[in-house]
């Protein structure tokens, strides 16, 4: 027998075959609900709604500002992109008829030195 003290002071005894007892494991219930492979395989294209039985929903979950519903954000968001002005009005890139491949590039900057395309910048600021 072995002995500690209680928090009062007293002496309590312990018996040395209580403390080598071993102890049942905790056993941890598993989701009653486990997804159909169907359910599985829709839930795979979007990952919507969030499912915490899959794993890449879990390790996607984001910790940041949740989205509002309003479009209120605490945050300003800036978002960037470009397009190109010719003759022919505003363009994006594909809609400029130069072809596929490496040389696409090498056009655009051809007409761009020329003057005949001019590349810009557009900047929002989307204030909720």
């Amino acid at each position: 027998m072995t002995g500690e003290h209680e928090p009062n002071g007293e002496m309590i005894e312990i018996n040395d075959d209580e403390e080598q007892q071993e102890v049942q494991k905790l056993k941890v219930k598993v989701s009653p609900v486990k997804p159909t492979p169907v359910e599985v395989e829709d839930h795979r294209c979007s990952h919507d709604p969030y499912r915490s039985w899959c794993k890449l929903c879990v390790m996607g979950k984001a910790l940041g500002e949740r989205h509002s519903e309003t479009g209120e954000h605490a945050i300003p968001i800036i978002g960037l992109d470009y397009f190109y002005v010719s003759e022919g009005g505003v363009k994006v890139k594909a809609e400029l008829e130069l072809g596929d491949g490496p040389e696409v590039e090498d056009k655009i900057a051809e007409q761009r030195r020329s003057g005949a395309l001019v590349k810009a910048l557009i900047v929002r600021d989307h204030m909720g």
